[in-house]
Parts: C-alpha cells; structure tokens; sequence
C-alpha cells in the first residue's frame, strides 16, 4: 500500500482544520472537515495539506512526539527540546509534501490555513498552524537557503544539560548507596 492510499476522512464541521491519525494500517486516517475544503477550493492547495498529513503518516511522527514528551515529564530539563522537535516535526512534513505538491503550493496552503483559523480564532492545529511559527514555516518553504540554527543549538544545549543531569544524578545515586552500606555495617 503507498501512504497516499491511506484514506482520507471528511469531517462535518466548520472548522478548517486536518490531522493525521497515526496508527497500524488499515487504521491509519488523514481527517479533514469540510470548513478546510470550503477553504481550500484550489486541488492543489488542498493535495499540500493532503501530501502534508501523509508525511505525518509515511515517517510515523507521533513516536517522536510520544518519545520527547516522555522524555520531557522525565526530565524537565529537556521542556525546551519538545518545541524544538515539534517545529522540526513541522518543517520535515512541510518538506515532503513540498517535494510532491511544490514548495509554493505548500506555503500557500499554509498561510491560507492560517489566517482563516485567525479569523474563526480556532485554536485546532491544521497542518500545525499555530502562532508566529507559521511566518517562519512559509519563509524557510520559499527561502530554503535560510536556514536556522536555532533549534540546532537548543537541542545542543538541552543535550549537554540532560547528560549533566544523568551524571550529577550517578553521582547522587552512588552517594546514597554508599551512605546505606556504611549505615548497615554498623
């Protein structure tokens, strides 16, 4: 089965808004609702948004999600590294889909999105529309060579912290251990 097999789903609500619903096949869904169709009249605009959630689908997002988050409640010290990996998230979907329904296509699509979630002020996530990281999206689509770093250094950084938090924590560990065997020989 190829990815743009996986069926799509058509939602009765007024809400622009699509989603991938990751799972084992046959359970894996791409749903859009009929808002982001009356809004999204172009095909080719509406095969980006498509060609987007299947790359969700296709590359099984949701485990990165999954696997930061849990990673982030373990160690709060990896909070900022969820947004990190989200917006890259984003952007690698963006790209996929780019690569099939164009670059423009893709900014468009999401910029449409955009603002008519600003104008209904739905705070749903189609194709992960949500704040001013949207500007950014549709900038870095139409001017790929600029690229940020940013997000290089924060995972960097978190990275460096997360291994100076398990070795402080060895540390601690230790300590308590040796403490127990010096209280038991007594």
């Amino acid at each position: 089965m190829t990815p743009a097999s996986d069926p799509v789903v058509v939602l009765r609500q007024s809400e622009v808004d699509a989603f991938a619903l990751d799972g084992t096949r046959p359970n894996r869904r791409v749903v859009v609702t009929e808002g982001l169709l009356q809004e999204l009249r172009d095909p080719q605009l509406l095969e980006a948004v498509l060609a987007h959630e299947r790359a969700h689908l296709r590359h099984h997002h949701i485990l990165y999600r999954i696997i930061v988050r849990v990673s982030a409640t373990a160690n709060p010290f990896l909070l900022p590294v969820v947004a990190v990996v989200e917006d890259a998230i984003e952007a690698w979907a963006d790209d996929d889909a780019a690569s099939t329904a164009g670059r423009c296509n893709v900014a468009a699509a999401l910029s449409t999105v955009a603002l008519a979630r600003a104008r209904a002020r739905t705070p749903r996530m189609a194709l992960g529309v949500s704040g001013s990281g949207t500007v950014k999206r549709v900038e870095r689509l139409l001017n790929p060579t600029a690229v940020s770093r940013t997000g290089l250094y924060v995972a960097a950084g978190a990275s460096i912290t997360a291994a100076i938090a398990i070795v402080m924590c060895s540390i601690t560990t230790e300590t308590f251990f040796e403490a127990l065997r010096a209280a038991s020989l007594r």
